[in-house]
């Protein structure tokens, strides 16, 4: 009986954790792509495609991101995007949108083709 009482709590314990990740993973997810909007409107572009990357961060990926590429992947979202500029010309670059400890909660945006 108190093995059966072992596994269900210890189930329900890993369910909830895994409902409190993903709730915290879809607020992270759904901020980046709230800056990257932002980032836009702000710079009158029109984006076509944002994708966004985990491990290959182009040009993010310097000596100091690589040393600590796990905890800045934790900290940061990178998109490689395609967008209209004022002229309407397509161009390609990448977008991070960063924070040092709180996720994209600080919201800082850097940019570079």
């Amino acid at each position: 009986m108190n093995e059966i009482f072992l596994s269900i709590i210890v189930g329900l314990s890993a369910f909830l954790l895994l409902g409190i990740w993903y709730s915290m993973y879809k607020s992270y997810e759904d901020s980046g792509i709230h800056l990257l909007n932002d980032w836009a409107l702000s710079n009158s572009f029109e984006i076509i495609s944002a994708k966004r990357k985990f491990f290959f961060i182009g040009p993010f990926l310097d000596k100091d991101s690589f040393l600590n590429l796990r905890f800045m992947t934790l900290t940061q979202v990178v998109y490689k995007i395609k967008y209209k500029d004022g002229g309407k010309n397509i161009r390609t670059g990448w977008l991070r949108c960063v924070s040092k400890f709180l996720g994209t909660v600080n919201s800082q945006v850097e940019f570079r083709e």
